[in-house]
Parts: structure tokens; C-alpha cells; sequence
């Protein structure tokens, strides 16, 4: 069993296979609790139990899915089927729980499994898990940092690399945390939460928080073109930021809490539309605008 610390949230994690566990804390490294760790005692907001089945314990439906399927399950939980795993997603007197069944794969479904999971409980914390890199620009919890959303192949790693070359720390490039503190209420400032959940060409992001001070919908720059910011209005940086969510809950608050953690992270953090060049000069663009100009 490992307990691992992921947008400020405890999930407790239990695989049948005891090497399928260890490999995965070992991808999970720095987000993983040690022993002797001051939170080794507090409950789990989340938990996942899973384990390797059979053909034969398997839903026959998800062998030909290429991508995730979704249905509802009584009392507002969710199942979410793929070509290797099924998980179903409850709320328990504790938090939610999710119980997976996987086919032994290299595709990571245990992985998977966690990220809908988190997904699911972040919901419920006024936070939302969303397709972004994250950087931080300067030192200390009080830096500055900026979410760059955006669908896959708009810049995401690309601009973390450049930002981690230039001295940022890099939260995550693929997925990361996003949200207040207060359940999305607005009375708090939204924060940043670095995740584990990097893309195939750059190592994991850093277990840190910091406050966010920009939001960016990502994209390349046209042939020729210079770095440009541009402010895009609440109703486009909406539909732009929805489409970046994480969201597989079915139940009937699903879709109202999303739609208000959006608008209350908007509200706070007017998004710019960046189209940039794969140079540091687009790091420089951003920097300034969070509040931290080049040195």
C-alpha cells in the first residue's frame, strides 16, 4: 500500500500486485509519503484498490475501446471502461473510492485509473484536474506561477522545457492541479499544483503549490510570426478552458461544479491567449505578465 500527495489531497492506493505497486510508486517518486511522514496518520480524502484479472472477469464490452467509455452507476457513481481496465468510481463515507479491474498491460492502467480518481475527489475541493503545464518564477512558496491549457500538440512540454531552461520550476507539463482552496467559492486565490503526470518526452513535475497569476490558452505561432498575447474574452476562455478538463464523474453535481470552478478560476485570473515560437523569448513574454520580469 503507498499514500501518495496529490492536489493537496491524501489518496491511498492498493494493488493486488505487489511489483505492479512498487513500479508505480517508483514513476509516482517524490509524491509518494515516506515513512515517518507528519500526514502518515490522516485519513485518505481518496482510495483506489486494484488488480490484475483474467479475460474471463473482464468486461467483454471493453475489449475493442480505444478510448475511455463512461455509464452511470446507482447512487451517483460512475463506471469507466477502456480496452484495459474498468474502474468504478463511488463516494464513500470517507471520500471517493475507486475499484479497478486491469488486464495486465504496458499501458500503465493503474496510472490511469489514479488520474480519474483524483479527477473524481478533486471536484468535491473546488479544484479542478486539467490538461496545462505549470511553471513557477522565482523561489519560495510565494512564487508566481502561470497555467498554460491548451488541447494536445499546442506547446504544453514545449514551453516547459524552454521555461525549465530558463530557470523555472516546472509543476508539470502534461497535467496539473488548479483551483481555490475554499471549494471554488472565490474567497481564496487560486493555486497551482504540480502532478506526476508528465508527457513521454519530459520527466515528471514537482510535488509543489503555488499561487497562480496567469492563465494562458496555449497555442504555436503562425510561420513568421513574433510571440503574442492576446486578451480573450470570459465566454471564449471558457469553452477554451472546458475542453481541457478532466471530467468523467456522471453523477447529477458533476457538470454544475466544473462549470463553477471554471468560471470562479476565470473570474479571478483573466486567461491571454499565447501564441508563441519555441524560444525563451515566449518565457520572458509570460514572466512579465505573472508579475516577475526577466532579470
Amino acid at each position: 500500500m503507498i499514500h501518495v500527495a496529490l492536489g493537496g489531497l491524501r489518496v491511498q492506493i492498493h494493488h493486488g500486485d505487489r511489483a505492479v505497486e512498487a513500479a508505480l510508486a517508483e514513476r509516482l517518486g517524490p509524491f509518494v509519503e515516506q515513512p515517518g511522514n507528519e500526514t502518515a496518520a490522516a485519513p485518505a480524502d481518496a482510495t483506489l484498490e486494484s488488480r490484475i484479472v483474467g479475460d474471463d472477469a473482464f468486461p467483454a464490452e471493453a475489449t475493442a475501446l480505444e478510448v475511455a467509455r463512461r455509464s452511470s452507476l446507482p447512487g451517483g457513481g460512475t463506471r469507466i471502461v477502456r480496452a484495459d481496465f474498468a474502474l468504478d468510481l463511488v463516494r464513500g463515507p470517507r471520500g471517493w473510492e475507486g475499484a479497478a479491474r486491469e488486464r495486465a498491460s504496458p499501458g500503465r492502467p493503474t496510472e490511469s485509473c489514479l488520474r480519474l480518481l483524483l479527477a473524481a475527489a478533486l471536484l468535491d475541493r473546488g479544484r479542478l484536474l486539467l490538461h496545462a503545464a505549470a511553471t513557477a518564477f522565482g523561489p519560495g512558496d510565494g512564487a508566481p506561477a502561470a497555467v498554460l491549457f491548451g488541447p494536445s500538440g499546442a506547446g504544453k512540454t514545449t514551453f516547459a522545457y524552454l521555461a525549465g531552461a530558463c530557470g523555472a520550476d516546472v509543476l508539470g507539463d502534461d497535467l496539473i492541479v488548479v483551483g481555490g482552496g475554499d471549494g471554488g467559492s472565490g474567497g481564496a486565490a487560486p493555486s497551482v499544483w504540480g502532478t506526476p503526470f508528465s508527457g513521454d518526452r519530459y520527466p515528471p513535475g514537482r510535488p509543489l503549490c503555488r499561487p497562480l497569476r496567469g492563465l494562458f490558452a496555449l497555442e504555436h505561432a503562425a510561420a513568421g510570426d513574433d510571440d503574442a498575447l492576446r486578451e480573450i474574452d470570459p465566454a471564449e476562455a471558457a469553452q477554451r478552458l472546458l475542453r481541457c478538463v478532466v471530467s468523467y464523474r456522471t453523477d447529477a453535481d458533476a457538470a454544475g461544479l466544473v462549470l463553477r470552478h471554471a468560471a470562479c478560476l476565470i473570474a479571478a485570473t483573466p486567461p491571454a491567449q499565447l501564441a508563441f515560437r519555441p524560444t525563451a523569448a515566449a518565457v520572458w513574454l509570460v514572466r512579465t505578465r505573472v508579475g516577475t520580469p526577466a532579470p
